[in-house]
């Protein structure tokens, strides 16, 4: 499913991203939802927030999500499905990639199942920053300005979205090598603390 949450006072938008091969993740509904809660927010507040200055984590099981992500702001996405590959040589790293051009220039041919485990094969682990510069997709995230020829625009969207790409625990099949599992644990902080979130 798709889901957004934000909480006031944490200063912090969550977003849950359904399974990109099960056909069930929108970002584009995700983002509307996440929209609509801090306009609500904002309605009640003495403070009002925009959009695009809440820090904002996504959590996405398929890594090739990130590619989906231009227009949106995510100032971190979260990954796993890959199993950086579960296997990899020293000095050549992982086997995946290797095969797929493999199949791709012998075998003309890249349906193969656990080749396909992402599009993108520098997804595999790890961290990635995509950079987009243009306007938003998002529908009200800024306020319409208004040009000196009275029509409305957005305002310019210029935001660097980094992705984290864990190998994660898991084993299927069950067997690895050259890649050791791993349990990520993250320490968020914001950059400009308030004084309740300090006491906190």
């Amino acid at each position: 499913g798709i889901n957004a949450e934000y909480g006031e006072k944490r200063g912090i938008a969550i977003i849950g991203l359904g399974e990109l091969w099960h056909g069930e993740c929108s970002p584009k509904e995700a983002w509307f939802d996440l929209e609509e809660k801090v306009s609500l927010m904002n309605s009640v507040s003495s403070k009002p927030n925009k959009l695009m200055e809440i820090p904002t984590l996504v959590l996405a099981h398929n890594p090739d999500v990130f590619d989906r992500l231009d227009g949106y702001k995510a100032d971190l996405v979260i990954s796993g499905h890959t199993h950086g590959g579960q296997i990899a040589l020293p000095f050549v790293g992982p086997l995946i990639p290797l095969l797929k051009n493999a199949f791709k220039y012998v075998f003309r041919t890249t349906k193969v199942g656990v080749l396909n485990v992402v599009s993108n094969m520098a997804y595999l682990s790890g961290t990635h920053l995509r950079r987009f510069n243009g306007k938003s997709k998002e529908r009200k995230i800024e306020e319409k300005n208004r040009n000196d020829g009275g029509e409305e625009r957005r305002s310019e969207f210029d935001h660097t979205n980094r992705l984290w790409v864990t190998k994660g625990v898991a084993i299927t099949p069950p067997f690895r090598l050259g890649v050791p599992p791993e349990f990520v644990i993250f320490d968020l902080f914001p950059k400009h603390p308030t004084h309740s979130q300090i006491r906190e």
